[in-house]
C-alpha cells in the first residue's frame, strides 16, 4: 500500500468513497472498519481517521528574524576589527557569537551571525598580500604611468612605426611536477604524489601575440639549493640567451618587456654609494675624468660623484638597442601585466598532465614538449586580459587623481614634480578623450 500523502486527484477519489460508505452502510460500522474498507477498494491508505488535508500546508514557520538597530550594527564591525588590532588573532563566527552573547545579549546562532556580518559588508575570502599597498607607493605609481604611457603610444603608433611587443621572462618547474587530483577508486589508485620536490629546472624563453619566439626556449638543470630560482640566473648567462637565442629570432624592431630581476638591470659605469670603499671612489672618479683631491673625506669625494651623475645605461639595454630594439621595464610589484606569466601556468598544467609516474629527467622533455603546444592563440588571449587589466589601471588612477585634485592642495612640489604632475594629468586625459 502507498504511504506517500494523497495528492489532488486521489484524494477526491478517496474521499467520495469514504463518503458513500457512510452514506450507505456507515451507521452500523465503526470508524476502523469504514477505513479498512476505503482502503480494500482503493488501495491507499488512509490513517488519519477521515481527515484529508493538503500535504505540505503544515509546514514549520520560517526562522525568527534578529533585529539589530545601527548601534548593535556598528558594536559588531569593532568587535571584528578589535580581533585584528587588539586580540591579534584571527576572527571566525564561532569567536564572534560567544562575545556577542556576552556584550550584547545575542540570541541568535552561527548561522544568524554569519548572514549579518556578509550584511555589514564583510566576507569571506582569500587574505590580501601586501604587493597590493606597495604597488600604491607613489614612485611606483609613476612608473606604472610611464609604462602604460608608453604601452598606449604603442598601440596607437601608425604601422610602419609599430614594435611588435616581446614578453619575456623566467620561471621553473621541478621533477615533481603533477596534478593534485586524478580519478581513482578503491582498485584503482590513480597517481601517487612525491614526497619531495626533486630537481628543479630553470626555463628561459620570449614571445608575443604572434607566440613564443621559434628557437629561442632555454630549459636547463638547477645546480643551485637555495629556494629562489633567480640565483641560478646570472648576468652572463642572461647576456648569453639574449645575444645567442633571443636576438638572432626577432625578425623586426621590437619593444622587449622585462621584469627588474637584478640581472636584468645591470647598470653601466654604476656610480659609487656610501657602502664603497675610498679606494673605490677615487677610482671611479678617475675612470671618468673628474678631479678630486687625495687628502678629501669620504662625503667630499661622494659630493664630486653626486654632482656629475648621468641618467642610468643598463647593459641588457644597450645591447638590445643596437640591434634596433627598445626595451620596456615593468613597473615593480606588476607582474600581472606581463602575459607570459599565465603562459607559465598553462605549460605547467599541461606538464603536470603528462607527468604520470614518470622519472624527473623526463621533465625536460615534457616542458619543451609542452611549450610548443601553445601557439598564438593562447597568447592572444593571455595578451587580451593584461590589455584589460591596463584600462583598468589607467581608469583607477583616473579616478585617484580628479579625487586629489578635489581634495588636496599642494604648493609645495617642486618643478621636477610639476612636470611629473602635468605628465600624469595630460596622459589621463588622453586616454579619457580616447574612450
Amino acid at each position: 500500500m502507498s504511504k506517500k500523502p494523497l495528492r489532488s486527484q486521489a484524494r477526491n477519489i478517496v474521499f467520495n468513497v469514504y463518503r458513500k460508505i457512510i452514506e450507505g452502510e456507515g451507521v452500523n460500522l465503526t470508524q476502523s472498519l469504514i477505513l479498512k474498507r476505503v482502503v480494500d477498494l482503493t488501495g491507499e491508505d488512509t490513517s488519519n481517521d477521515g481527515v484529508f488535508s493538503t500535504p505540505g500546508k503544515k509546514r514549520r514557520g520560517g526562522k525568527k528574524k534578529i533585529n539589530l538597530d545601527s548601534f548593535d550594527l556598528e558594536l559588531i564591525r569593532n568587535k571584528v576589527k578589535e580581533f585584528y588590532t587588539v586580540r591579534q588573532e584571527i576572527p571566525t563566527v564561532m569567536k564572534l557569537l560567544q562575545i556577542l552573547r556576552q556584550d550584547i545579549d545575542f540570541n541568535g546562532g552561527r548561522e544568524s551571525c554569519r548572514l549579518i556580518l556578509k550584511e555589514i559588508g564583510f566576507e569571506y575570502v582569500k587574505c590580501q598580500s601586501k604587493r597590493t599597498i606597495l604597488m600604491e607607493r607613489e614612485d611606483i605609481k609613476l612608473q606604472r604611468y610611464k609604462f602604460l604611457k608608453r604601452t598606449k603610444e604603442k598601440s596607437e603608433a601608425e604601422e610602419h612605426n609599430k614594435l611588435y611587443v616581446i614578453y619575456l621572462d623566467e620561471t621553473y618547474i621541478h621533477g615533481s611536477c603533477t596534478v593534485n587530483k586524478c580519478w581513482q577508486s578503491k582498485y584503482i589508485t590513480g597517481l601517487s604524489k612525491s614526497i619531495s620536490l626533486g630537481a628543479r629546472w630553470i626555463i628561459v624563453n620570449a614571445g608575443g601575440e604572434n607566440g613564443f619566439v621559434p628557437n629561442c626556449c632555454l630549459v636547463y638543470r638547477s645546480t643551485s639549493i637555495s629556494a629562489d630560482y633567480h640565483h641560478d640566473m646570472n648576468k652572463n648567462n642572461f647576456t648569453k640567451w639574449v645575444t645567442e637565442k633571443l636576438i638572432p629570432n626577432l625578425t623586426r624592431p621590437s619593444l622587449i618587456v622585462m621584469d627588474n630581476a637584478s640581472y636584468h638591470s645591470v647598470r653601466m659605469n654604476k656610480p659609487p654609494t656610501q657602502a664603497n670603499r675610498i679606494a673605490d671612489i677615487k677610482e671611479w672618479l678617475r675612470a671618468n675624468y673628474l678631479h678630486y683631491d687625495d687628502l678629501w673625506r669620504k662625503y667630499q669625494l661622494l659630493e664630486v660623484v653626486k654632482q656629475n651623475m648621468s641618467a642610468p645605461l643598463y647593459e641588457i639595454d644597450e645591447v638590445l638597442k643596437s640591434h634596433g630594439h627598445e626595451v620596456l621595464g615593468l613597473p615593480l610589484y606588476h607582474c600581472t601585466l606581463n602575459p607570459i606569466e599565465l603562459i607559465w601556468g598553462i605549460m605547467k598544467q599541461k606538464v603536470a598532465d603528462k607527468n604520470v609516474n614518470r622519472p624527473a629527467s623526463d621533465i625536460k622533455l615534457l616542458t619543451e614538449e609542452a611549450i610548443s603546444q601553445i601557439g598564438a592563440e593562447e597568447w592572444r588571449k593571455c595578451c587580451e586580459h593584461v590589455k584589460k587589466i591596463e584600462n583598468d589601471f589607467i581608469k583607477q588612477d583616473r579616478i585617484m587623481k580628479r579625487l586629489e585634485e578635489r581634495f588636496i592642495i599642494n604648493t609645495s612640489l617642486s618643478s621636477s614634480s610639476d612636470d611629473e604632475q602635468e605628465m600624469l594629468v595630460e596622459f589621463l586625459e588622453s586616454f579619457s578623450s580616447s574612450e
